[in-house]
């Protein structure tokens, strides 16, 4: 057998896994909550595919292969948290706590 057979079965045989990268730019609420899981999952699933997560807001030098944002209809504008599947958490004053039964109540109070 030749050598240069040799070299080209090794090569094939132990070839190092070609990895696309791909750019993902997605709001800070998304980047900080469930989308590194969803990223991590995917990655799982798809071994030859890396998603390098970029925060908006941040620099970056190139522009981002994809990216997340929501729509200009009213309802995704007023607060898109309900496609994520997260609720929220009223931090208070524990005189204040017995005060807020609504959303309407909690709008009551200033910030």
């Amino acid at each position: 057998m030749a050598l240069g057979a040799i070299e080209s079965k090794a090569e094939t045989l132990f070839a190092r896994q070609r990895i696309e990268r791909v750019t993902l730019l997605a709001s800070q609420l998304m980047a900080m909550s469930w989308l590194p899981r969803v990223l991590a999952a995917f990655e799982t699933a798809n071994a030859t595919i890396r998603v390098d997560l970029v925060m908006a807001g941040t620099q970056r030098k190139t522009d981002p292969d994809l990216t997340i944002r929501f729509g200009e209809e009213p309802h995704l504008v007023r607060h898109p948290t309900w496609h994520m599947d997260m609720s929220h958490v009223v931090m208070c004053r524990r005189e204040d706590r017995t005060r807020i039964d609504s959303l309407d109540d909690l709008l009551s109070f200033r910030l």
